[in-house]
């Protein structure tokens, strides 16, 4: 596990319940991971799947980010482009923690990772869940995620990291450039 891992593990706390059927997170300042009370403590892989999943999420502030977009949408939610921001983002959260996970335990386990979730969402909701003949299934979104992610480089990551700040710098330059403009118009 990375060292940000470690330290999301340390600080949560991790309870059980028999109201969900899939592990969760909540709590910003306390964080609680709360599995179902049906979890398979024997199986070791699948419990460290699971644990790194959701501390990922706490070493994130995954919940401080689903609090600010339920705002946006209690404040917003006349706004059809608010769902499609809430609906993308809380998507792109879950891929991102998949990935996490595929890098922490290496490219070997990406498809026992995938099967995992599989069994999971077979026992949430008791129905095959990559069946469904209306819209691509989030859980099936999650699995070709998974298996297209490719090792790459500490430099790679690196050169990504400097790219973003490039872009991060342009987007606030540009900001400052449409603040100026905008003081300078004739109202």
């Amino acid at each position: 596990m990375a060292a940000g891992t470690f330290f999301a593990a340390a600080c949560a706390n991790i309870q059980q319940s028999d109201r969900i059927k899939a592990p969760l997170t909540y709590g910003v300042f306390r964080p609680v991971v709360l599995l179902p009370k049906t979890t398979d403590w024997t199986n070791e892989t699948k419990l460290q799947y699971i644990l790194t999943h959701e501390f990922t999420h706490i070493r994130r502030f995954d919940a401080l980010t689903k609090l600010v977009l339920a705002v946006a949408l209690c404040v917003h939610g006349f706004n059809p482009f608010i769902w499609v921001m809430y609906v993308l983002a809380n998507r792109d959260i879950e891929l991102a923690c998949d990935e996490a996970v595929v890098r922490i335990f290496e490219e070997t386990m990406k498809s026992a990772y995938a099967s995992m979730l599989v069994c999971m969402e077979e026992t949430k909701s008791g129905l095959t869940p990559l069946v469904n003949n209306f819209k691509k299934n989030a859980i099936e979104e999650r699995i070709v995620s998974i298996m297209k992610i490719k090792k790459y480089s500490r430099d790679f990551d690196s050169s990504r990291e400097i790219v973003d700040l490039g872009r991060m710098a342009a987007l606030e330059k540009i900001a400052e450039i449409k603040a100026k403009i905008n003081e300078f118009k004739p109202n």
